[in-house]
């Protein structure tokens, strides 16, 4: 997963505009590499494309405090109210997806 990080935060801002469908395609396979692609898995049925809104909205500025988080910045409430607001919108963009 640090690849990912590293590749969303480099693409983030000035002067170019990040490529979702690029990190999409990177979101996909760091999935599939950690398994959550086999078996009866919806997200084996998709193509890349479907992360591309979730790399979109992890690259709101608002997101911004959960790059480079140690483990010690979790406790930040900040930070933890920002993880579980997009915790909670990955999870309304799946549930229809998912059914």
């Amino acid at each position: 997963m640090g690849a990912i990080a590293i590749a969303l935060f480099e693409m983030r801002g000035p002067p170019l505009p990040p490529d979702c469908g690029y990190l999409s395609l990177h979101l996909a396979f760091c999935l599939a590499s950690g398994g959550m692609c086999w078996g009866s898995s919806f997200l084996l049925q998709k193509d890349y494309k479907v992360h591309t809104r979730i790399v979109a909205e992890i690259l709101k500025p608002e997101y911004d405090c959960l790059f480079g988080l140690a483990c010690t910045d979790v406790r930040n409430s900040d930070v933890w109210e920002q993880l579980t607001k997009l915790y909670d919108d990955i999870s309304r963009y799946f549930h229809p997806i998912r059914n």
